[in-house]
């Protein structure tokens, strides 16, 4: 008899019949990350898609494929909610001398950009510092 995979872990039961998501995430893939973005995904609440594009924000305003993945996610799952999370000491961004300023006008051009490309979507912009969420004006 085979011996079992100890890596494989056990999970609530996945509903299949869910087809609509309330919302889609952008975030960044660094590593530092991954249960901050969670831990707010989890206080909003819903079904979502994600899409991991580094530096998200500023990839969304230098890249076309980020809007060709939400095209996909918005033909298959309908959301209507974007959120973009931004967190500080990106490399994508570099060094910056105010992150809060930064992150806020990076947020508002991927803010336009996707709302150029899709103008029944709304758009939320995070950012996420070393202790929680921090304030970004656009």
């Amino acid at each position: 008899m085979p011996e079992s995979n100890p890596t494989l872990t056990t999970y609530e039961p996945v509903d299949l019949e869910i087809k609509k998501a309330d919302f889609l995430v952008v975030n960044c893939g660094d590593l530092r990350f991954p249960k901050a973005y969670r831990e707010v995904i989890d206080n909003l609440g819903g079904y979502f898609d994600t899409i991991t594009v580094p530096g998200a924000s500023k990839g969304i305003v230098d890249y076309e494929e980020p809007l060709e993945y939400m095209d996909v996610y918005l033909g298959l799952h309908g959301y209507d909610t974007v959120h973009i999370m931004d967190h500080i000491e990106c490399g994508k961004f570099g060094p910056v001398d105010d992150e809060q300023k930064a992150h806020s006008e990076s947020i508002k051009a991927a803010r336009e950009k996707i709302q150029k490309a899709f103008p029944q979507l709304s758009v939320i912009g995070h950012l996420l510092g070393k202790d929680g969420e921090l304030a970004v004006e656009l």
